[in-house]
């Protein structure tokens, strides 16, 4: 950065920071305490939304003989994913090998995560700025930022935090080499990247944002020299697009029925969302109520575009004025292009087209940015007064930024909160009113899960899931005949295993043996080895007087799962009948 004539006290008390920072490790001490601070609270939070499919009920991750197919295989449970994580899921598996299901382990592990992605883009913003206070700041807004808090604490996003520890791992390695250190940092900087593409497939970008590092001036590499080393990226990012297309059968598979051209005309309100997350984090949720956008006429696009517009032509008025224009260019690169595999919207559905966890990388480029820019304006006052405004600027934006992300992170502590704060926001969403239905029913709260799952059924009567939830609550609260309706419903709206053995159940205790055993049948169809199923059948062939096929079924019961409750039990009473 370039600086001008200062008078002596500013100089003074500007030299005075400096050196306090300059003793070893003093700044990272700080940063790190900082950051805990924020995060500490979230050590006691529960697992919540996805954790218990990616972390609690995932087989995968449970024994060390199943690693290698982490790397060659699609783990997701629906073919044709996008999912291909290999160190993704080996965090997983090391963390459950050390933690199991205890949560303050989990949630420890992201948060020294972040603490460490902090320290690097203090790294980083070192070899940038040349100032370790201006890096400093900017690593410390980076600590409290607020949309990170999804990427923090919530345990299955750490992906982003895992890759974004490893893309800022071989930028600071990659700027070393290329100041005229050790070529063996051009080799950590590659195996940085690749880690971070093993880790998450939106790294794939990472030979974009290392290669606007050649705006830079000084170098001690010539520009031939970089590109040559840049090239090495390139291959690295194409070799694992092709593996990952290979495993994956494809390169993406879009969970969305958007079409291309609803995809890019959404494009002005996801960038004018993102720009608002990080500008003004206020409102935050898990779910935001964005929805494909369908006409070039309409509200949703004409609007964000005019905002979009208007924020690029104050941005290139900005620059323009700036008188380290390279510098800011390269920060600005590295906001855009991290998100970009966002912009890929047809991946998403409703409600979740959008996150906050997106913008965990891309507010590197921002905090730097913004650090230097107000370190600029305060050197050019040329006085101590206006290095006071700035270490008063610094601290209310680093104070009010950690008070916003304690705030928005209590919502994540569990399940109930964060499906509350959902609904709150996004009252129409169909998701988080099942889950937060099955939350209420799991804490005895039934009166409150019927009015969720309710509100779910009046916008979507024919969701499966809706209706099997809703008969759910009225099992659970001894209503069997609206039990058996909403089952019966749900199993012939979308068959699966335990829609058809719940309504086997029921039938069952209602008095209908024949169409209790007609729905154990449809579930040992999909699936004989599901546990429960064998004894549905046999309770309903011995309530029709077949003892024999009864007591084949509770046998076969006991022979696949011997501790399904009740399974000995009915084959004594079975064998006791004369």
């Amino acid at each position: 950065m370039s600086t001008t004539r200062e008078t002596p006290s500013a100089a003074s008390v500007r030299q005075s920071f400096e050196q306090r920072l300059e003793r070893r490790g003093v700044a990272q001490l700080w940063l790190a305490l900082l950051t805990l601070a924020v995060y500490g609270q979230s050590l006691a939070y529960e697992f919540v939304y996805e954790d218990r499919r990616s972390v609690l009920h995932d087989s995968i991750i449970e024994s060390w003989s199943k690693v290698p197919q982490y790397f060659t295989r699609d783990l997701s449970l629906q073919n044709g994913s996008n999912f291909y994580r290999p160190f993704t899921t080996l965090y997983f598996r090391v963390m459950n090998s050390m933690f199991g299901i205890g949560t303050v382990g989990w949630h420890a592990g992201s948060v020294l995560l972040h603490v460490l992605c902090v320290l690097l883009v203090f790294a980083l913003a070192r070899q940038l700025l040349r100032s370790r206070s201006t890096a400093f700041f900017a690593a410390a807004l980076y600590a409290v930022h607020p949309t990170h808090v999804e990427a923090v604490t919530w345990i299955s996003a750490v992906g982003d935090p895992l890759m974004t520890v490893f893309v800022l791992a071989a930028a600071v390695a990659f700027l070393r080499w290329r100041h005229g250190e050790s070529p063996a940092w051009l080799a950590a900087s590659l195996a940085a990247g690749a880690a971070a593409l093993l880790t998450k497939d939106g790294a794939v970008v990472m030979p974009a944002l290392l290669s606007v590092f050649v705006l830079l001036p000084h170098a001690a590499r010539g520009w031939r020299t970089q590109l040559a080393a840049l090239a090495a990226f390139w291959a690295e990012a194409f070799a694992f697009l092709a593996v990952r297309g290979h495993i994956l059968h494809g390169f993406s598979h879009p969970l969305s029925g958007a079409t291309n051209a609803e995809m890019m005309l959404s494009w002005p309100a996801a960038i004018a969302f993102y720009v608002r997350d990080m500008f003004f984090p206020v409102e935050m949720t898990p779910f935001y109520p964005f929805d494909f956008v369908h006409s070039a006429n309409s509200p949703e696009f004409l609007w964000p575009l005019l905002a979009v517009m208007v924020l690029a032509a104050a941005l290139v008025w900005l620059l323009r004025k700036a008188t380290d224009r390279r510098f800011y260019w390269v920060c600005l690169a590295w906001i855009p292009i991290p998100l970009a595999p966002a912009m890929y919207l047809k991946l998403f559905v409703q409600y979740e087209i959008v996150h906050d966890r997106y913008l965990y990388l891309p507010t590197v480029g921002l905090c730097i940015a913004a650090a230097a820019a107000i370190t600029s304006l305060a050197r050019r006052a040329e006085s101590l007064a206006a290095v006071r405004l700035r270490g008063m600027i610094a601290i209310l934006l680093v104070g009010v930024s950690a008070a916003a992300t304690v705030g928005y992170e209590s919502w994540w502590q569990s399940d109930l909160t964060l499906y509350k704060r959902a609904i709150s926001i996004t009252p129409n969403n169909l998701a988080a009113l099942l889950d937060l239905g099955v939350v209420l029913m799991e804490h005895k709260q039934y009166d409150a899960a019927i009015k969720m799952i309710d509100r779910a059924l009046q916008q979507a009567p024919n969701n499966a899931e809706a209706n099997f939830n809703r008969g759910r609550a009225a099992w659970e609260t001894g209503d069997s005949a609206v039990a058996e309706r909403y089952f019966e419903r749900a199993a012939l709206l979308a068959p699966e295993v335990k829609r058809w053995l719940f309504l086997a159940s029921v039938k069952l205790y209602v008095g209908k043996p024949k169409e209790g055993e007609f729905a154990a049948r449809q579930a040992l169809a999909m699936d004989p080895t599901e546990p429960g199923a064998h004894l549905a059948l046999g309770t309903a062939l011995l309530d029709e007087g077949n003892k024999t096929g009864a007591m084949s079924e509770f046998e076969e019961e006991i022979r696949q799962h011997p501790d399904t409750p009740g399974a000995q039990k009915a084959w004594e009473r079975a064998r006791a009948l004369k």
